[in-house]
């Protein structure tokens, strides 16, 4: 998430509000439905973390090339972490 403070004006409140929104919702299936909507938990998680695909040439030319080698290694593991 830290990443969008990278992006134009309009967009890094779009990315972040997106982000958040994910996140509040699947912490709240999981308090207030533990067991049930597994599926859609796991929807949110996945579209939150395809969220920086859209921004992925923004970021490329915003940062340095360490720092979007870390974030796509990060993505890769949120990923595989997320179906296992």
């Amino acid at each position: 998430m830290l990443a969008a403070y990278r992006l134009p004006a309009p967009r890094d409140i779009a990315v972040q509000a997106t982000m958040w929104t994910c996140a509040l919702g699947c912490v709240g299936l999981k308090f207030l439905y533990a067991r049930r909507f597994e599926y859609f938990g796991l929807a949110l998680c996945i579209v939150m973390g395809l969220t920086g695909l859209l921004f992925v040439r923004t970021l490329f030319h915003a940062l340095r090339p360490s720092n979007f080698e870390l974030i796509v290694a990060g993505a890769i593991t949120y990923r595989v972490g997320t179906v296992v």
